[in-house]
């Protein structure tokens, strides 16, 4: 059971994060919010 709750903490993390990127990203580079959902995930 641990197991499972840690994964779903990891995800939970890990979507936060990604949410967190695209957001300052949009802060950055993007004025509008159109396009934001086709931008690339990965821009490190």
């Amino acid at each position: 059971m641990s197991r499972g709750i840690r994964a779903s903490q990891n995800a939970i993390e890990a979507m936060n994060l990604h949410i967190y990127a695209s957001f300052q990203h949009q802060q950055e580079t993007v004025p509008s919010d159109s396009g934001v959902e086709n931008a690339p995930s990965a821009i490190l």
